[in-house]
């Protein structure tokens, strides 16, 4: 028996989830499938610094996005000549790219 909340397993003549109230079910749901997202290159940014700013601003208007370093930042941590690394793309889902080039509009190359 499973609690359908907090996914506790318990013997089966238990009938109640003791910490969350609730009535226990014989086997959990199966976890559903993650809606597939088009990731989309807004543009090529030069360093993480840089990067993570912007992706600051993605965070508070809610854009998910994630950052690819170049591969000697990536792979072992080196940063590219720049101070600040190497060159970074951002990416964000399609359907939110227009937004995403509206709000940077101006912040990269």
């Amino acid at each position: 028996m499973y609690c359908p909340l907090c996914q506790a397993e318990y013997k089966p003549e238990i009938k109640h989830c003791a910490d969350c109230n609730v009535t226990l079910v014989e086997t959990l749901p199966l976890e559903l499938p993650l809606e597939e997202i088009k990731w989309i290159s807004v543009g090529t940014l030069q360093g993480k610094i840089y990067a993570d700013m912007i992706a600051e601003i993605l965070k508070k208007e809610g854009i998910a996005h994630y950052i690819k370093s170049d591969v000697l930042t990536a792979t072992f941590n080196i940063s590219g000549l720049g101070s600040t690394g190497g060159r970074v793309k951002l990416f964000v889902p399609e359907n939110k790219l227009a937004l995403a080039r509206d709000i940077l509009a101006g912040l990269i190359n």
